[in-house]
């Protein structure tokens, strides 16, 4: 195995912890911060294909881009925007 799988098996560990440990220790505060996130992230998600579509830049909606906004909101947002710009 790659040295590069071991460290994302290893960091998406420490994310699915750390996901766990805030479920179990406050269900309810996890579940509202997950749909500020939601909102948060969803409205951003749509403020930046907006404004930059006119640059030929647009992030596709799907499965995978609801779940990475919904969890990491606008951080998660920024993140689809690089690997879009730099890896596809």
């Amino acid at each position: 195995m790659p040295a590069y799988q071991i460290w994302l098996l290893l960091a998406g560990g420490v994310v699915l912890i750390l996901l766990l440990r805030s479920v179990y220790h406050d269900p309810a505060r996890y579940v509202v911060g997950l749909l500020k996130n939601i909102i948060l992230g969803g409205a951003v998600y749509v403020l930046v294909n907006n404004t930059l579509r006119t640059h030929g830049f647009h992030i596709p909606l799907n499965w995978g881009t609801i779940a990475v906004t919904s969890v990491l909101g606008v951080p998660g947002i920024a993140a689809l925007a690089v690997i879009d710009h730099w890896m596809l």
